[in-house]
């Protein structure tokens, strides 16, 4: 996934699922500078990591 598409998500007021390595994750946050989103997940006991924004990918219903 690219920065834009990232600020797309994060700005919608619907929801859009995305995964990090296969696993459904909530964007917090995004960092344009360092190429990072704050991620949650959400079938996880993880709060939220830090993953490269490149690495994110939207799942098409």
């Amino acid at each position: 996934m690219n920065y834009q598409r990232a600020h797309e998500i994060v700005s919608s007021k619907g929801i859009i699922d995305v995964e990090f390595q296969g696993k459904p994750v909530w964007i917090k946050n995004i960092n344009k500078q360092d190429g990072q989103a704050e991620v949650e997940f959400l079938n996880a006991s993880v709060d939220s990591r830090f993953v490269d924004i490149n690495e994110l990918s939207e799942v098409n219903m």
